[in-house]
């Protein structure tokens, strides 16, 4: 959502030098404020404390809603609110207490913005004596089209990244092309050095039966000898010209393999590159910048046909975009942390009660992803390692599961509750 300027300027003016609370802070705010300074886990626990609970078939949108609606008033909720917002931000609410003055807030902010680090500042702003509602709207303008920003960078990289991939298979082609070149070469300079040991040994021959020429002075034997001699020795040279040609066409076609060799590897790591950055960037995304923005949009057209699906290991500020996704694909969705915070009997409940079990293997304790594998093992069930905690490494794991088989288990397609 937008804030007016009429907004701004109608927020309630706070008392001299102390920092504002969250429910004295324009009503337009909160959304940018919550969506960015909190995680969506944070959100709905610090609500739980209040005693709100979200009801069970709320979508995330809406839980996020309901709490922007409600943080204009001085209640426990916001209290909370407040205080777990301080806690988790004091450092940058420490660094922003230097500033005196609304020069010295904008210079700390342009600092912020410079080096990417928008959370903690942007709540330290907000609430500081010294910001004017000029500075809280040119701030919270930044943060606004940063999402905007984020969304179509995800998108150019998603670009590159297929530009290289297509980039790398034809030069995947080309290799094997000229690997074959160099077989049929190396096949054509075996047959030439057969040709040539075979007329080194007649030369050898002519060597010996030259001894027996020089017995005779003159006459016609000794001439026709001496003839053969040098058409054997002129077939000789020829093959070792052949073969000296079909040396330098190897080497040429050696070195086009160096450096096709070298171009794969070059694309490869340029490929490398390009999917860092496009999980950095969907890291980012997570961060809670764009929570607004619909991710769905992107889920693959697939089809999980009502299959639990149990997630182990992960980030805790990703799972929410896992759920959409699994539930966008019509099947049911249950996460384990891996161990930090649930219990190995818990672990073996969600294991029980899935169909397809998936764990990131960079972000997931060796244990419990070593359990779930000897239980899935144990118990038939399909078990797809990830290569990593992204957005893209889930779609690809559950590509996977559809490809193993048909629907398994009963029920619809509602989220596992955990």
């Amino acid at each position: 959502m937008c804030v007016s300027r009429a907004e701004v300027e109608a927020a309630p003016p706070p008392a001299a030098r102390r920092r504002l609370r969250l429910w004295e802070l324009t009503p337009g705010l909160h959304c940018a404020v919550l969506g960015t300074c909190m995680s969506f886990a944070d959100l709905v626990k610090t609500g739980r404390k209040a005693g709100i609970v979200p009801e069970p078939d709320a979508t995330d949108y809406e839980v996020h809603a309901w709490f922007v609606q409600n943080c204009g008033e001085p209640t426990p909720l916001t209290r909370l609110l407040h205080k777990r917002l301080d806690r988790r931000w004091h450092a940058a609410i420490g660094a922003a207490r230097a500033a005196r003055d609304e020069a010295a807030l904008a210079s700390f902010w342009s600092r912020a913005v410079a080096k990417g680090d928008i959370p903690g500042p942007f709540w330290a702003v907000m609430t500081h004596p010294a910001a004017t509602e000029d500075l809280r709207a040119e701030a919270y303008g930044v943060v606004h089209m940063l999402s905007h920003r984020m969304g179509s960078a995800n998108r150019d990289a998603s670009q590159r990244l297929r530009a290289a991939e297509a980039e790398r298979d034809a030069l995947d082609r080309r290799l094997s092309d000229a690997a074959r070149r160099l077989e049929r070469r190396a096949r054509e300079n075996e047959a030439l050095r057969d040709r040539l040991r075979t007329a080194e040994a007649g030369a050898a021959a002519l060597e010996a039966a030259e001894a027996r020429l020089r017995a005779f002075e003159s006459g016609d034997l000794y001439r026709g000898l001496r003839s053969g001699k040098d058409g054997a020795e002129a077939a000789l040279e020829e093959t070792r010209r052949d073969r000296d040609a079909e040396a330098r066409r190897s080497q040429a076609l050696e070195r086009e393999l160096a450096e096709l060799r070298r171009e794969r590897s070059d694309h490869a790591a340029r490929l490398e590159a390009a999917e860092a950055e496009r999980s950095a960037l969907e890291a980012m995304l997570r961060s809670g910048i764009a929570v607004g923005e619909d991710h769905r949009a992107d889920a693959p057209a697939i089809d999980l046909c009502g299959r639990r699906i149990a997630y182990v290991g992960g980030r805790d500020a990703a799972v929410r975009h896992f759920r959409a996704l699994v539930e966008s694909a019509n099947g049911r969705f249950a996460h384990h942390d891996g161990g930090v915070e649930d219990g190995a009997q818990r672990l073996d409940r969600v294991l029980s009660q899935a169909d397809v079990v998936l764990c990131p293997i960079d972000c997931v304790s060796h244990s419990a992803c070593l359990r779930a594998k000897k239980f899935c093992k144990r118990a038939a069930k399909t078990f797809v390692p990830l290569r990593s905690a992204s957005l893209s490494a889930l779609a690809a794991g559950l590509h996977h599961a559809c490809g193993d088989g048909g629907p398994a288990g009963e029920g619809g397609a509602g989220a596992a509750r955990h």
